[in-house]
């Protein structure tokens, strides 16, 4: 038996005080880009679905990069320079830099410094590490709006981000303060278009008390309306106790949930069918859920 669950909509919090690497207001335009950056380059728009299908047409190396061109953007693949502070460039070869799928061989070196230009939408780890575990600052723009890079959350920079909640890129939420442990429902701000972390304590939850369970109070959490994507790798139930979850308010704008991350939620244990559907979502990926 199937069942379709439509989900309730909400107005969260006013957003407060974003980090640094948040500053610029969040665009909700389908294209991205536009604008300049600290080389004084002007950048037209593009779309994630123009890089994807964009046709390859060699792999070179300069001083600094590896990269391949593509017929409408540079994709670098790796960094093999010697400074310890890394500017990706805006263009190379009269092409925009758009998307950054590798930079390190290893994730430990003497680099301190990351700087991303205006010009990249996409940051994709493939076969190398995009972030280095000594970075102790990295600019991620405005126009980023896909992030899929595991090897940031190593990263000296992360570990110390102590702001009250951090974004990076078009509205990314990868970080929050640790959230009162008393309380009982929890409300993720407006303005966040995805969740990404490898838990949900990165994201402000409170751990379970194993000692005493009547100290765990958490019983709900909301997502915000415009949220699109939530990305935790380890599920909800690591952190909190799973057993007194009882209600998760995910909004309609929500397209995109990872594997597992609600497994073992009372919430969802109360879902008797085989099957848990979002009817917003696209059907594989709401099946994630179950």
């Amino acid at each position: 038996m199937k069942r379709k669950i439509c989900c309730t909509m909400l107005i969260g919090l006013a957003m407060l005080g974003m980090v640094a690497c948040s500053k610029d207001e969040m665009s909700s335009d389908i294209d991205y880009g536009v604008g300049t950056n600290s080389q004084n380059v002007e950048i037209p728009a593009t779309t994630l679905e123009a890089i994807d299908e964009a046709k390859f047409v060699a792999m070179k190396e300069n001083d600094d990069f590896k990269y391949v061109v593509f017929d409408n953007h540079i994709e670098i693949i790796e960094y093999i320079g010697i400074d310890k502070t890394v500017e990706i460039p805006a263009e190379i070869d009269g092409l925009f830099v758009r998307r950054i799928s590798g930079l390190f061989r290893l994730d430990e070196s003497d680099i301190t410094d990351i700087v991303i230009p205006e010009s990249v939408i996409s940051i994709k780890e493939s076969e190398l590490y995009v972030f280095n575990k000594n970075a102790t600052n990295i600019e991620i723009p405005s126009s980023v709006v896909e992030l899929d890079a595991n090897s940031l959350f190593k990263t000296t920079w992360y570990n110390n981000i102590d702001e009250e909640y951090c974004m990076v890129g078009d509205g990314i939420l990868i970080k929050c303060s640790l959230m009162d442990a008393n309380a009982t429902s929890i409300k993720y701000p407006d303005g966040v278009k995805k969740m990404y972390a490898l838990t949900w304590q990165n994201l402000g939850i409170p751990s379970k008390n194993k000692d005493d369970e009547s100290a765990n109070k958490l019983r709900e959490i909301i997502i915000p309306e415009g949220c699109e994507e939530i990305e935790v790798f380890y599920a909800l139930a690591t952190v909190a106790d799973g057993k007194k979850i009882e209600n998760i308010v995910i909004p309609n704008s929500v397209k995109r949930i990872s594997r597992k991350c609600f497994e073992s939620t009372k919430w969802l244990d109360d879902f008797k069918d085989e099957f848990v559907i979002f009817e917003h979502c696209d059907y594989s990926l709401a099946l994630a859920l179950s």
